[in-house]
């Protein structure tokens, strides 16, 4: 359950960011501190695209996924 509550933070964090000012240099440190603060947590898949990714070649379960 941790991990998923933090990717849903981290989430909630970047996409703020990315509304709020719209800066790539803030977004682009608020994404690279996302992945370092939950990376040994969930292993940071921010991005929908990679967990696709992670699960297509055998590294995350598809129940993780979902």
């Amino acid at each position: 359950m941790n991990k998923y509550l933090a990717e849903f933070i981290a989430t909630c964090i970047f996409v703020y960011v990315i509304v709020s000012t719209g800066n790539p240099i803030a977004i682009g440190a608020t994404l690279a501190l996302m992945i370092l603060a939950i990376r040994n947590i969930s292993g940071a898949h921010l991005n929908p695209a990679v967990s696709l990714v992670m699960a297509s070649v055998g590294k995350i379960d598809i129940d993780q996924l979902i």
